[in-house]
């Protein structure tokens, strides 16, 4: 995934991952954070995606699972 991506989880859905479950919360700098948890074959991973605090685009963070 391109570290400048602005759609993160349309690029993960076109390469084979699905979305299972999806939350929202505001985070620790006052932004909402969208947790998403994928699955692709035995794979699994949550994926996390904030407004960048400054500039434009998107933080994402993975974590396998």
């Amino acid at each position: 995934m391109s570290a400048t991506s602005t759609k993160p989880i349309s690029e993960m859905v076109r390469a084979g991952w699905t979305v299972e479950h999806y939350s929202a919360a505001l985070g620790s700098y006052g932004l909402i954070e969208h947790c998403f948890h994928l699955t692709r074959s035995n794979g699994r991973k949550i994926v996390t995606v904030r407004s960048k605090i400054m500039g434009t685009g998107v933080d994402v963070t993975e974590l396998e699972i």
